[in-house]
């Protein structure tokens, strides 16, 4: 069976604390490795076919670490390497930027750029969540598990909301996504906005709008088009060309280019080779 990769959108409360649940299952891609590139949120990764997610050396490729079934993988602010072999099998859960951070129970910037166990963070509930979407024997039953494990462990309060509204601020970017208006608009000091936004988030404003308008270059050089990049980058909000080189080559690894060039079926999914 062809890769198939399924979605859902959680409902109720959940929404608040998470965008998307996912399920791929199918035969991987003849690539080994694919670069997964950043977009400012936290994950849950479950391999579901096997109590083992491998982490790879950004550089070279190599194996580096073993982790278990379940893990956090924090906010990037550059590309990560993953396995394709496990997307044979595998389901997620992409956090809310604002409310990652309370769903966890662990500030969110203590995570960033790094792969956590889950049940570091959960103990022994990591495995019975992983085991209870494993016994489900079709696609929809798999989300819906994802779904009930994690409305089970809502939290009473829900996101911030000066976090929130800076994330929606950021995210949209603008003369009024200036860090000072946007924490001007809050009520907050500009430095008790950052550390607050940062605790949640995992990243502080500045780097979280850079990650959001490459991601807004990455869903218009994936749309199909042909793309001029001066243009992109100049309705993205770049200064220049440069300026958009330079930002999409440190998130990246690669330039504007060479990311057109590779094989990919989603925009932040690349596919590598050493």
């Amino acid at each position: 069976m062809a890769l198939a990769l399924h979605i859902r959108t959680p409902t109720g409360r959940l929404a608040q604390y998470v965008s998307s649940l996912w399920v791929s299952e199918g035969t991987p891609p003849e690539h080994k490795l694919e670069r997964v590139l950043p977009y400012g949120n936290a994950s849950l990764i479950l391999n579901l076919a096997e109590d083992r997610i491998w982490t790879y050396e950004r550089e070279s490729g190599a194996a580096a670490e073993g982790l278990a079934g379940a893990i956090v993988a924090g906010p990037r602010s550059r590309y990560e390497v993953i396995d394709t072999e496990c997307q044979k099998l595998l389901a997620g859960v992409t956090l809310r930027a604002e409310g990652a951070a309370l769903l966890l129970g662990a500030p969110v910037g203590e995570l960033t750029d790094s792969d956590v166990p889950l049940d570091a963070l959960w103990g022994e509930a990591a495995r019975r969540w992983r085991e209870r979407v494993m016994e489900a024997r079709t696609a929809e039953g798999r989300l819906a598990a994802l779904e009930s494990g994690l409305t089970e462990r809502l939290p009473e309060e829900g996101p911030p909301r000066v976090v929130a509204y800076g994330v929606e601020e950021l995210r949209r970017g603008g003369e009024s996504a200036r860090l000072a208006a946007v924490a001007e608009a809050t009520g907050l000091s500009q430095r008790r906005f950052i550390e607050l936004f940062r605790q949640h988030v995992g990243m502080g404003p500045k780097v979280f709008q850079r990650v959001q308008r490459f991601q807004a270059a990455l869903r218009m050089a994936h749309a199909g088009r042909r793309v001029s990049w001066s243009e992109l980058a100049l309705e993205c909000g770049y200064y220049d060309q440069s300026h958009f080189v330079r930002d999409f080559r440190e998130f990246s690894g690669m330039t504007p280019g060479e990311y057109a060039a590779r094989a990919r079926s989603y925009a932040n999914h690349v596919a590598i080779g050493w």
